[in-house]
C-alpha cells in the first residue's frame, strides 16, 4: 500500500521553491478578497506557471499530494489558515 502522506511530505521537503510559490499564488488569492480557495486551482497554476511560463517540461505534482500541500500551507503560514476546504485524507 502506499503511504500518500509519507510522498507528499518527501515531495514537499524536496520541492522549497514550488511551496513557495504555491504560498504566494494562494496569498495573492486572499488578497482581491476570496475566503477560500480550491487547492486543485493552486496546483493547476503552479503547473501552467512551471511548465509554461518557466518552460519545465519535467515539472510534477501528484494530485494525491494536493491535500497535504493545502494542510502543509495552512500550517505553515498562518496567513492562510482555514483558507482550503478540506476533506479526511484516504490514509487519515
Amino acid at each position: 500500500m502506499i503511504d500518500h502522506a509519507a510522498a507528499a511530505d518527501a515531495w514537499i521537503q524536496a520541492n522549497p521553491n514550488v511551496m513557495h510559490r504555491l504560498e504566494q499564488f494562494a496569498l495573492a488569492a486572499k488578497e482581491t478578497g476570496r475566503t477560500k480557495l480550491g487547492i486543485g486551482l493552486l496546483i493547476e497554476r503552479v503547473r501552467w506557471y512551471e511548465s509554461v511560463e518557466k518552460r519545465d517540461a519535467l515539472f510534477k505534482i501528484n494530485n494525491n499530494h494536493r491535500a497535504y500541500i493545502a494542510r502543509h500551507l495552512m500550517k505553515h503560514s498562518p496567513r492562510l489558515d482555514g483558507f482550503f476546504d478540506l476533506r479526511r485524507a484516504g490514509d487519515e
